[in-house]
Protein backbone atom coordinates (compact mmCIF):
# COMPACT_ATOMS: atom_id res chain seq x y z
CA UNK A 1 0.00 0.00 0.00
CA UNK A 2 1.17 3.57 -1.13
CA UNK A 3 1.27 6.64 1.46
CA UNK A 4 -1.59 8.39 -0.20
CA UNK A 5 -2.08 11.22 2.48
CA UNK A 6 0.29 14.05 1.83
CA UNK A 7 1.57 15.85 4.78
CA UNK A 8 0.89 19.83 4.66
CA UNK A 9 4.29 20.30 3.76
CA UNK A 10 4.26 17.86 0.97
CA UNK A 11 0.83 19.25 -0.35
CA UNK A 12 2.65 22.55 -0.27
CA UNK A 13 5.51 21.29 -2.41
CA UNK A 14 3.31 18.96 -4.50
CA UNK A 15 1.66 22.51 -5.44
CA UNK A 16 4.80 24.11 -6.05
CA UNK A 17 6.05 22.00 -8.17
CA UNK A 18 2.88 21.66 -10.31
CA UNK A 19 2.14 25.36 -10.81
CA UNK A 20 6.35 25.65 -11.80
CA UNK A 21 5.62 23.02 -14.97
CA UNK A 22 2.38 25.04 -15.76
CA UNK A 23 4.60 28.30 -16.02
CA UNK A 24 7.11 29.50 -18.81
CA UNK A 25 9.19 31.07 -15.67
CA UNK A 26 9.23 29.09 -12.58
CA UNK A 27 10.75 31.64 -10.64
CA UNK A 28 7.90 32.53 -7.36
CA UNK A 29 6.62 36.13 -8.27
CA UNK A 30 4.78 36.05 -4.84
CA UNK A 31 5.39 35.91 -0.81
CA UNK A 32 1.96 33.98 -0.87
CA UNK A 33 2.08 30.78 1.09
CA UNK A 34 0.89 27.79 -1.69
CA UNK A 35 -2.31 27.22 -1.41
CA UNK A 36 -3.94 23.34 -1.20
CA UNK A 37 -4.19 21.65 -4.46
CA UNK A 38 -7.69 20.84 -5.83
CA UNK A 39 -9.84 17.75 -4.62
CA UNK A 40 -9.72 16.52 -8.01
CA UNK A 41 -5.43 16.40 -7.63
CA UNK A 42 -5.72 14.31 -4.88
CA UNK A 43 -8.49 12.16 -5.75
CA UNK A 44 -6.48 11.42 -8.87
CA UNK A 45 -3.70 9.80 -6.58
CA UNK A 46 -6.21 7.66 -4.96
CA UNK A 47 -6.98 5.61 -8.06
CA UNK A 48 -6.15 2.22 -7.48
CA UNK A 49 -6.78 1.85 -3.93
CA UNK A 50 -8.80 -1.36 -2.59
CA UNK A 51 -10.53 -3.03 0.27
CA UNK A 52 -8.29 -5.70 1.59
CA UNK A 53 -10.46 -9.10 0.78
CA UNK A 54 -11.05 -11.26 3.90
CA UNK A 55 -10.40 -10.73 7.25
CA UNK A 56 -7.42 -7.98 6.23
CA UNK A 57 -7.91 -4.58 5.86
CA UNK A 58 -6.37 -0.97 4.18
CA UNK A 59 -5.35 0.97 6.31
CA UNK A 60 -5.25 3.55 4.20
CA UNK A 61 -8.79 3.26 4.34
CA UNK A 62 -9.28 2.71 8.10
CA UNK A 63 -7.62 5.56 8.53
CA UNK A 64 -9.94 7.72 6.35
CA UNK A 65 -12.69 7.02 8.78
CA UNK A 66 -10.65 8.35 11.28
CA UNK A 67 -8.99 11.33 9.60
CA UNK A 68 -12.03 12.11 7.12
CA UNK A 69 -15.26 11.27 9.22
CA UNK A 70 -13.94 11.40 12.75
CA UNK A 71 -15.01 7.84 13.20
CA UNK A 72 -12.11 5.92 14.97
CA UNK A 73 -14.48 3.21 15.79
CA UNK A 74 -15.08 2.00 12.25
CA UNK A 75 -12.14 -0.21 12.21
CA UNK A 76 -12.94 -2.37 8.82
CA UNK A 77 -12.61 -1.36 5.10
CA UNK A 78 -15.37 -3.40 4.69
CA UNK A 79 -17.65 -0.42 6.52
CA UNK A 80 -18.44 1.69 3.87
CA UNK A 81 -16.39 4.32 3.19
CA UNK A 82 -17.39 6.74 0.70
CA UNK A 83 -17.91 9.60 2.47
CA UNK A 84 -15.03 9.13 4.85
CA UNK A 85 -13.03 9.12 1.16
CA UNK A 86 -14.35 12.62 0.59
CA UNK A 87 -14.24 14.09 3.66
CA UNK A 88 -10.02 13.05 3.99
CA UNK A 89 -9.82 14.09 0.46
CA UNK A 90 -11.91 17.47 1.53
CA UNK A 91 -9.19 18.06 4.50
CA UNK A 92 -6.92 18.16 2.53
CA UNK A 93 -7.77 20.10 0.14
CA UNK A 94 -8.69 22.60 3.04
CA UNK A 95 -12.47 22.34 2.09
CA UNK A 96 -15.57 22.44 3.79
CA UNK A 97 -16.91 19.16 4.84
CA UNK A 98 -19.26 17.05 7.06
CA UNK A 99 -16.84 14.89 8.65
CA UNK A 100 -19.46 12.27 8.42
CA UNK A 101 -19.24 8.77 7.06
CA UNK A 102 -23.08 8.96 6.10
CA UNK A 103 -23.01 9.81 2.38
CA UNK A 104 -25.93 12.30 2.47
CA UNK A 105 -24.32 14.48 5.40
CA UNK A 106 -23.05 15.99 2.12
CA UNK A 107 -26.17 17.19 1.20
CA UNK A 108 -26.40 19.89 4.39
CA UNK A 109 -22.39 21.38 3.38
CA UNK A 110 -21.44 23.49 0.75
CA UNK A 111 -22.90 25.36 -2.44
CA UNK A 112 -25.35 24.12 -4.38
CA UNK A 113 -25.56 23.70 -7.93
CA UNK A 114 -26.84 22.14 -10.62
CA UNK A 115 -25.63 19.96 -13.26
CA UNK A 116 -26.15 22.80 -15.72
CA UNK A 117 -24.17 24.94 -13.68
CA UNK A 118 -21.72 22.81 -13.25
CA UNK A 119 -20.79 22.51 -16.76
CA UNK A 120 -20.65 26.02 -17.59
CA UNK A 121 -18.56 26.59 -14.48
CA UNK A 122 -14.80 27.42 -13.42
CA UNK A 123 -11.93 24.98 -12.95
CA UNK A 124 -11.86 25.84 -9.14
CA UNK A 125 -16.05 24.81 -9.03
CA UNK A 126 -15.30 21.73 -11.58
CA UNK A 127 -12.45 20.37 -9.22
CA UNK A 128 -14.13 21.08 -6.16
CA UNK A 129 -17.63 19.59 -6.23
CA UNK A 130 -19.04 16.46 -5.00
CA UNK A 131 -22.56 14.71 -5.97
CA UNK A 132 -24.92 12.19 -4.08
CA UNK A 133 -26.65 10.06 -5.49
CA UNK A 134 -29.64 7.44 -4.17
CA UNK A 135 -28.78 3.12 -3.75
CA UNK A 136 -31.70 2.61 -5.29
CA UNK A 137 -34.50 4.95 -7.19
CA UNK A 138 -36.81 3.83 -4.23
CA UNK A 139 -34.99 5.90 -1.52
CA UNK A 140 -36.05 9.13 -0.38
CA UNK A 141 -35.20 12.34 -1.73
CA UNK A 142 -32.76 14.89 -0.57
CA UNK A 143 -35.09 15.74 2.29
CA UNK A 144 -34.24 12.62 4.01
CA UNK A 145 -30.73 13.02 5.02
CA UNK A 146 -30.50 10.12 7.70
CA UNK A 147 -30.63 7.64 4.88
CA UNK A 148 -28.19 5.41 2.79
CA UNK A 149 -26.87 7.02 -0.30
CA UNK A 150 -23.52 7.88 -2.46
CA UNK A 151 -21.01 10.32 -3.06
CA UNK A 152 -18.14 10.78 -5.45
CA UNK A 153 -16.50 13.66 -6.74
CA UNK A 154 -17.97 15.01 -10.41
CA UNK A 155 -15.58 15.06 -13.81
CA UNK A 156 -18.09 14.96 -16.24
CA UNK A 157 -21.31 14.34 -17.32
CA UNK A 158 -21.95 12.24 -20.51
CA UNK A 159 -24.68 11.47 -22.61
CA UNK A 160 -25.35 8.08 -24.18
CA UNK A 161 -28.43 7.98 -26.72
CA UNK A 162 -31.09 8.73 -24.28
CA UNK A 163 -29.78 8.72 -20.87
CA UNK A 164 -27.47 10.81 -18.87
CA UNK A 165 -24.75 10.07 -16.40
CA UNK A 166 -22.31 11.18 -13.88
CA UNK A 167 -19.37 10.57 -14.04
CA UNK A 168 -16.77 10.48 -10.59
CA UNK A 169 -14.15 9.56 -8.48
CA UNK A 170 -15.24 8.13 -5.45
CA UNK A 171 -14.50 5.22 -2.52
CA UNK A 172 -16.42 2.31 -1.83
CA UNK A 173 -16.76 2.09 -5.81
CA UNK A 174 -16.98 -1.98 -6.13
CA UNK A 175 -14.90 -1.90 -3.17
CA UNK A 176 -12.59 0.20 -4.52
CA UNK A 177 -11.39 4.15 -5.21
CA UNK A 178 -11.77 4.54 -8.81
CA UNK A 179 -13.54 6.28 -11.44
CA UNK A 180 -17.36 5.32 -12.34
CA UNK A 181 -20.22 6.39 -13.60
CA UNK A 182 -23.50 6.74 -12.63
CA UNK A 183 -27.42 7.28 -14.10
CA UNK A 184 -28.41 10.86 -13.20
CA UNK A 185 -31.59 10.28 -11.96
CA UNK A 186 -30.41 9.03 -8.76
CA UNK A 187 -28.82 12.78 -8.27
CA UNK A 188 -29.91 14.05 -4.62
CA UNK A 189 -27.59 17.16 -5.42
CA UNK A 190 -24.24 18.77 -6.27
CA UNK A 191 -22.58 20.65 -3.84
CA UNK A 192 -19.54 22.95 -4.66
CA UNK A 193 -17.08 23.08 -1.94
CA UNK A 194 -14.81 26.41 -0.81
CA UNK A 195 -12.10 26.68 0.60
CA UNK A 196 -11.70 27.15 4.52
CA UNK A 197 -10.56 30.32 5.09
CA UNK A 198 -7.43 30.60 7.63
Amino acid sequence: MQDHLLSKDEREAALLAAEATNEEDPTPTTTEPARAPDMAFLAERLVGLREVPGAGDDPLVVAMHKYGARSPWFKHDSVPWCSSAMCAIARLADRINPASAAARSWLAVGVPITVNAWLESVQEVRYNTVAVIRQSMSDPGPEVLQYRGHVFLMTDVQIKQDATFLVGLGGNQSNAFNLRQFDAQRLLGLRYLPRILP
